[in-house]
């Protein structure tokens, strides 16, 4: 209001409303025009900018291994050894994120655990448990990380492995799902674009349309919005979990204009 009223006493100054055959250019008029463009523009760049408006400088991730306070544990099914890394970025929430989640998902590698008297046989069966957080990429406030997770037993039958990936909108200090990120009631139309880009494949596999599920499993990356499913829900005979890609050219309709990534 303060900038409005600067500006209304600024024009009223100059008389800028008398009749145009009264209208006289002279310099006292050309300056004080001046003095207004310039003193708008000072005030306009002035203007504190939103949380949601700030800058986003690039954020740097490198990796770093997680300090664990006990690299083992055992119970009657063997010994379990831990192996965590995750990410240093300078962003101290998103760091501690990571760090937090790491901890939640596997508790017994920083707190004490209570162990029964086990049979030395148990102490040589050595089990891997390991954790990775590494980042995918950034465009403007939105970054992708993802969390590969794996176990890998004796018994090779029993390995299991997961890739999760988590978006953040680094603006408001947030991750950000796939329900944030569409428009309302765009779910179908997505997963139609989805099967229509795939099609083929798809069909290969002999996966319907009706069978194909919005997967909340999903990372921005340079050309396109990939989501990704576990082996066991979309076999397409390929190792590691399926991804499926949805342009940004057909996925824009779909998406937010803000959680919609800036492009090179």
């Amino acid at each position: 209001m303060i900038f409005f009223g600067l500006i209304w006493r600024m024009i009223r100054n100059i008389n800028l409303f008398q009749p145009v055959r009264n209208f006289n250019v002279t310099p006292k008029i050309i300056l004080n025009v001046t003095a207004l463009t310039l003193t708008a523009m000072f005030l306009w760049g002035c203007q504190p900018k939103s949380k949601q408006d700030k800058e986003i400088e690039q954020v740097h991730a490198k990796g770093s291994n997680v300090a664990l306070k006990y690299s083992q544990s055992c119970d009657l099914d063997g010994c379990t050894e831990y192996h965590f890394k995750t990410v240093k970025t300078g962003v101290s929430w998103l760091d501690d994120y990571f760090l937090q989640r790491i901890k939640r998902s596997e508790p017994n590698a920083f707190t004490q655990s209570v162990q029964m008297n086990l049979p030395a046989q148990v102490n040589k069966i050595i089990h891997q448990r390991s954790i990775v957080v590494a980042s995918v990429g950034q465009w403007g406030k939105l970054a992708s990380f993802s969390i590969e997770t794996r176990y890998d037993t004796q018994n090779k039958r029993k390995n299991m492995y997961f890739k999760e990936y988590v978006n953040f909108d680094l603006a408001q200090e947030k991750r950000i799902s796939i329900e944030d990120i569409l428009k309302p009631n765009q779910e179908k139309k997505l997963l139609a674009m989805l099967y229509k880009t795939h099609r083929d494949l798809l069909k290969k596999h002999q996966i319907k349309a009706e069978n194909l599920r919005l997967s909340d499993n999903f990372y921005y990356q340079k050309q396109a919005i990939v989501f990704v499913y576990p082996i066991e829900e979309l076999n397409l005979k390929q190792k590691g979990m399926a991804e499926l890609e949805l342009p940004y050219r057909d996925a824009k309709a779909l998406i937010k204009a803000q959680y919609f990534p800036t492009l090179p």
